[in-house]
Protein backbone atom coordinates (compact mmCIF):
# COMPACT_ATOMS: atom_id res chain seq x y z
CA UNK A 1 0.00 0.00 0.00
CA UNK A 2 1.29 3.58 -0.89
CA UNK A 3 1.04 6.00 2.19
CA UNK A 4 1.12 9.66 1.91
CA UNK A 5 4.12 11.58 2.19
CA UNK A 6 3.46 12.70 5.98
CA UNK A 7 3.77 9.52 6.86
CA UNK A 8 6.89 7.16 7.53
CA UNK A 9 7.48 3.43 8.26
CA UNK A 10 8.81 2.66 11.33
CA UNK A 11 8.34 -1.48 11.91
CA UNK A 12 5.18 -2.14 12.09
CA UNK A 13 3.68 1.95 12.62
CA UNK A 14 3.25 4.67 10.73
CA UNK A 15 4.49 7.74 12.21
CA UNK A 16 3.38 11.42 11.40
CA UNK A 17 6.33 13.30 10.12
CA UNK A 18 5.73 16.61 9.81
CA UNK A 19 6.21 20.31 10.87
CA UNK A 20 2.49 20.62 11.60
CA UNK A 21 -0.22 18.31 12.85
CA UNK A 22 -2.21 15.44 11.37
CA UNK A 23 -5.58 15.63 12.60
CA UNK A 24 -8.61 12.76 12.56
CA UNK A 25 -12.43 14.16 13.36
CA UNK A 26 -13.87 10.99 14.82
CA UNK A 27 -17.70 11.27 15.46
CA UNK A 28 -18.62 11.42 18.87
CA UNK A 29 -21.18 9.13 18.14
CA UNK A 30 -19.00 6.34 17.24
CA UNK A 31 -17.79 6.35 21.11
CA UNK A 32 -21.34 5.84 22.57
CA UNK A 33 -21.69 2.06 21.15
CA UNK A 34 -21.20 -0.44 24.70
CA UNK A 35 -21.56 -3.41 23.15
CA UNK A 36 -18.91 -3.73 20.43
CA UNK A 37 -18.43 -0.32 19.98
CA UNK A 38 -16.97 1.22 16.65
CA UNK A 39 -14.57 3.87 18.67
CA UNK A 40 -13.04 3.26 22.14
CA UNK A 41 -9.97 4.85 24.18
CA UNK A 42 -8.13 2.29 25.83
CA UNK A 43 -5.17 4.63 27.65
CA UNK A 44 -3.30 6.14 25.50
CA UNK A 45 -4.24 4.14 22.31
CA UNK A 46 -7.63 4.82 20.51
CA UNK A 47 -9.04 1.72 18.51
CA UNK A 48 -11.45 3.14 16.02
CA UNK A 49 -13.22 2.19 12.86
CA UNK A 50 -11.33 3.42 9.51
CA UNK A 51 -14.64 5.76 8.17
CA UNK A 52 -13.59 8.83 9.54
CA UNK A 53 -12.43 12.70 8.24
CA UNK A 54 -8.68 13.19 8.71
CA UNK A 55 -6.76 16.63 7.89
CA UNK A 56 -3.04 18.30 7.72
CA UNK A 57 -2.30 21.52 10.01
CA UNK A 58 0.80 23.37 8.56
CA UNK A 59 3.07 24.96 11.17
CA UNK A 60 0.78 28.20 10.54
CA UNK A 61 -2.41 26.89 12.09
CA UNK A 62 -3.96 26.33 8.61
CA UNK A 63 -6.08 23.45 8.19
CA UNK A 64 -6.44 21.32 4.92
CA UNK A 65 -10.18 20.42 3.73
CA UNK A 66 -11.08 17.51 5.50
CA UNK A 67 -11.07 14.05 3.32
CA UNK A 68 -12.46 10.60 3.87
CA UNK A 69 -10.01 8.30 5.31
CA UNK A 70 -11.37 5.55 3.28
CA UNK A 71 -10.03 2.11 5.37
CA UNK A 72 -13.19 0.86 6.71
CA UNK A 73 -12.67 -1.37 9.62
CA UNK A 74 -10.63 -1.22 13.04
CA UNK A 75 -7.66 0.66 13.38
CA UNK A 76 -5.21 1.50 16.47
CA UNK A 77 -3.28 4.67 16.75
CA UNK A 78 -1.81 6.86 19.80
CA UNK A 79 -2.75 10.76 19.34
CA UNK A 80 -0.22 13.22 21.23
CA UNK A 81 -4.09 14.58 22.28
CA UNK A 82 -7.60 14.31 22.13
CA UNK A 83 -10.19 17.08 22.37
CA UNK A 84 -13.77 16.81 22.03
CA UNK A 85 -15.63 19.58 19.91
CA UNK A 86 -19.27 20.01 19.63
CA UNK A 87 -20.96 21.11 16.45
CA UNK A 88 -18.22 21.50 14.28
CA UNK A 89 -18.53 21.47 10.38
CA UNK A 90 -15.98 20.44 7.91
CA UNK A 91 -16.19 21.35 4.76
CA UNK A 92 -19.09 23.85 5.18
CA UNK A 93 -21.20 20.12 5.41
CA UNK A 94 -23.36 19.06 8.06
CA UNK A 95 -22.10 19.73 11.87
CA UNK A 96 -21.58 16.88 14.03
CA UNK A 97 -19.79 16.49 17.69
CA UNK A 98 -15.98 15.02 17.09
CA UNK A 99 -13.72 13.43 18.85
CA UNK A 100 -10.52 15.36 17.17
CA UNK A 101 -7.06 13.28 17.61
CA UNK A 102 -4.11 15.39 17.03
CA UNK A 103 -0.82 14.12 16.09
CA UNK A 104 2.03 15.62 15.94
CA UNK A 105 5.85 14.89 14.56
CA UNK A 106 6.55 11.30 15.41
CA UNK A 107 3.14 10.10 16.72
CA UNK A 108 1.84 6.76 16.02
CA UNK A 109 -0.86 7.35 12.98
CA UNK A 110 -0.92 4.03 12.96
CA UNK A 111 0.24 1.77 15.80
CA UNK A 112 0.28 -1.80 14.03
CA UNK A 113 -0.09 -2.18 10.10
CA UNK A 114 -1.25 -5.64 10.37
CA UNK A 115 -4.55 -5.27 10.81
CA UNK A 116 -6.35 -8.42 12.75
CA UNK A 117 -9.10 -9.63 10.35
CA UNK A 118 -12.18 -9.90 12.44
CA UNK A 119 -15.81 -10.47 11.62
CA UNK A 120 -16.83 -8.27 13.96
CA UNK A 121 -15.45 -5.20 12.18
CA UNK A 122 -17.87 -6.18 9.40
CA UNK A 123 -21.03 -6.50 11.60
CA UNK A 124 -19.48 -2.61 13.14
CA UNK A 125 -19.92 -1.23 9.91
CA UNK A 126 -23.20 -2.66 8.67
CA UNK A 127 -24.62 -1.35 12.15
CA UNK A 128 -23.60 1.86 11.36
CA UNK A 129 -24.64 2.30 8.05
CA UNK A 130 -27.91 0.41 8.55
CA UNK A 131 -29.15 -0.11 11.98
CA UNK A 132 -28.61 3.26 13.45
CA UNK A 133 -29.37 6.73 12.23
CA UNK A 134 -26.98 9.83 10.92
CA UNK A 135 -23.92 8.32 12.20
CA UNK A 136 -21.71 8.14 9.32
CA UNK A 137 -19.99 11.02 9.05
CA UNK A 138 -21.28 13.64 6.34
CA UNK A 139 -17.51 13.69 4.26
CA UNK A 140 -18.68 10.80 2.34
CA UNK A 141 -20.47 11.38 -1.03
CA UNK A 142 -23.78 9.34 -1.78
CA UNK A 143 -22.14 7.77 -4.74
CA UNK A 144 -19.30 6.10 -2.99
CA UNK A 145 -21.23 4.98 -0.06
CA UNK A 146 -21.66 1.26 -1.07
CA UNK A 147 -17.98 0.84 -1.95
CA UNK A 148 -17.30 0.93 1.74
CA UNK A 149 -19.20 -2.42 1.70
CA UNK A 150 -17.33 -5.14 -0.11
CA UNK A 151 -13.86 -3.17 0.76
CA UNK A 152 -14.89 -3.86 4.69
CA UNK A 153 -15.58 -7.52 3.99
CA UNK A 154 -12.17 -7.84 2.30
CA UNK A 155 -9.91 -6.25 4.74
CA UNK A 156 -11.81 -8.51 6.66
CA UNK A 157 -10.73 -12.11 4.83
CA UNK A 158 -14.43 -12.72 3.16
CA UNK A 159 -16.26 -11.69 0.42
CA UNK A 160 -19.61 -11.08 -0.48
CA UNK A 161 -20.21 -12.90 -3.56
CA UNK A 162 -22.57 -9.56 -4.63
CA UNK A 163 -22.19 -6.92 -7.58
CA UNK A 164 -22.37 -3.48 -6.72
CA UNK A 165 -25.78 -2.68 -8.26
CA UNK A 166 -27.30 -4.42 -5.41
CA UNK A 167 -25.27 -2.15 -2.47
CA UNK A 168 -26.64 0.33 -3.84
CA UNK A 169 -29.89 -0.83 -3.65
CA UNK A 170 -29.81 -1.00 -0.30
CA UNK A 171 -27.60 2.14 0.02
CA UNK A 172 -30.63 4.18 -2.33
CA UNK A 173 -32.92 2.82 0.73
CA UNK A 174 -31.42 4.38 3.84
CA UNK A 175 -30.38 7.93 2.32
CA UNK A 176 -33.24 9.84 1.83
CA UNK A 177 -34.15 13.60 0.78
CA UNK A 178 -33.22 15.56 4.56
CA UNK A 179 -36.71 17.67 4.48
CA UNK A 180 -38.60 15.11 3.40
CA UNK A 181 -37.54 11.12 4.66
CA UNK A 182 -40.58 9.51 2.42
CA UNK A 183 -38.34 10.74 -0.74
CA UNK A 184 -35.44 8.60 -1.36
CA UNK A 185 -32.19 11.05 -1.65
CA UNK A 186 -32.16 9.24 -5.60
CA UNK A 187 -35.11 10.78 -6.19
CA UNK A 188 -35.16 14.24 -4.79
CA UNK A 189 -34.05 17.59 -6.36
CA UNK A 190 -31.22 17.56 -3.62
CA UNK A 191 -29.27 15.36 -5.32
CA UNK A 192 -28.79 17.46 -8.19
CA UNK A 193 -27.32 19.63 -5.95
CA UNK A 194 -24.88 17.60 -3.54
CA UNK A 195 -24.02 14.35 -3.25
CA UNK A 196 -23.84 15.34 0.37
CA UNK A 197 -27.12 16.36 1.11
CA UNK A 198 -28.96 12.91 2.02
CA UNK A 199 -30.17 11.97 5.42
CA UNK A 200 -29.15 8.85 6.35
CA UNK A 201 -32.35 6.73 8.10
CA UNK A 202 -31.99 3.17 10.27
CA UNK A 203 -33.22 0.39 7.79
CA UNK A 204 -35.87 -0.44 10.16
CA UNK A 205 -37.99 3.13 9.47
CA UNK A 206 -37.97 2.25 5.65
CA UNK A 207 -41.68 0.72 6.43
CA UNK A 208 -42.93 3.66 7.65
CA UNK A 209 -42.78 5.39 4.24
CA UNK A 210 -44.28 2.60 2.14
CA UNK A 211 -47.72 1.91 2.72
CA UNK A 212 -50.01 1.86 6.04
CA UNK A 213 -49.66 -1.77 6.14
CA UNK A 214 -46.06 -2.29 5.63
CA UNK A 215 -45.82 0.00 8.39
CA UNK A 216 -47.78 -2.17 10.78
CA UNK A 217 -45.59 -5.14 10.00
CA UNK A 218 -42.19 -2.68 11.38
CA UNK A 219 -40.78 -3.34 14.53
CA UNK A 220 -41.85 -0.66 16.80
CA UNK A 221 -45.95 -0.71 17.28
CA UNK A 222 -46.36 2.48 18.19
CA UNK A 223 -44.50 4.49 15.82
CA UNK A 224 -45.61 2.08 13.23
CA UNK A 225 -49.18 2.59 13.61
CA UNK A 226 -48.73 6.49 13.71
CA UNK A 227 -46.91 6.39 10.22
CA UNK A 228 -49.94 3.92 8.99
CA UNK A 229 -52.41 6.59 10.33
CA UNK A 230 -50.31 9.78 9.00
CA UNK A 231 -50.17 8.01 5.55
CA UNK A 232 -53.73 7.02 5.36
CA UNK A 233 -55.08 10.51 6.50
CA UNK A 234 -52.76 11.90 3.64
CA UNK A 235 -54.45 9.97 0.81
CA UNK A 236 -52.69 7.31 0.53
CA UNK A 237 -55.17 4.17 -0.27
CA UNK A 238 -55.76 2.04 2.76
CA UNK A 239 -56.53 -1.15 0.59
CA UNK A 240 -56.23 -4.03 2.91
CA UNK A 241 -59.22 -5.01 5.58
CA UNK A 242 -56.05 -4.95 8.70
CA UNK A 243 -55.32 -1.14 7.23
CA UNK A 244 -58.64 -0.09 7.53
CA UNK A 245 -59.81 -1.82 10.97
CA UNK A 246 -56.67 -0.51 12.70
CA UNK A 247 -56.35 2.67 11.39
CA UNK A 248 -60.17 3.49 10.64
Amino acid sequence: MKFPPFLKQKEEKLLYSGTGELVYYIPEAYFGDTKNPTAKVVGSTVYALGVFDWATVDKNGKHSNARPFEFPTMIECKPGYIEKVKDLSLNNLKPMDYRVLHFKDGDEAISDVNIPKDIDNVDMLFRIMFLVENKLPPNIPYNKLQEYLPDNMALNGKGYGLNMQLFGIAIGGICRDPDDPSIPFRCSKKIEESMYGYRQISAKTIPKFVSPYTSLTSENWDDSLLAAMNMTSNGTDATSPVERIVTG
